[in-house]
């Protein structure tokens, strides 16, 4: 073989190999993210979007937390500083939240602990508000 042939055969080697990476690792990625948007409750929510959190605490008060002058804020049933850290964990776990599966043939919501009296979180950005209801196990 000559050199000009050899040089040839190497190159498409090359483009055959690096298409064959970029199939396996950059288009994998990609459906895996795409899959991963697909499994959030709340898109394009961030953490630091939430403006307001409204709930239920566990003795039966209704709650409301304000984002108010770079810092979270209870405001009923009472006003108070609230405690930041737990509040950034709220945050992230409201913004973070995904679909574990879909149940194909579901029962009434009650069955799953998602009726009229079930807990719910209630919280809004600038775009708009969202909820969570929380079922039984």
């Amino acid at each position: 073989m000559n050199p000009r042939s050899t040089a040839i055969l190497f190159l498409v080697a090359v483009v055959v190999v690096g298409g064959v990476w970029w199939n396996e690792n950059v288009r994998k990625a990609q459906v895996e993210e795409a899959e991963a948007e697909a499994q959030e409750l709340f898109p394009g929510v961030e953490a630091e979007d939430l403006r307001w959190i409204e709930l239920v605490t566990s003795d039966g008060v209704d709650a409301r937390l304000e984002w108010r002058d770079g810092a979270w804020q209870l405001v009923a049933p009472l006003e108070f500083p609230a405690d930041a850290t737990s509040l950034t964990g709220i945050t992230t776990a409201l913004a973070d939240a995904k679909s574990e599966g879909v149940i194909e043939s579901p029962q009434d919501a009650a069955v799953y602990g998602l009726g009229e009296d079930a807990d719910e979180v209630r919280f809004g950005t600038e775009q708009g508000s969202h909820a969570l209801r929380l079922g039984g196990k």
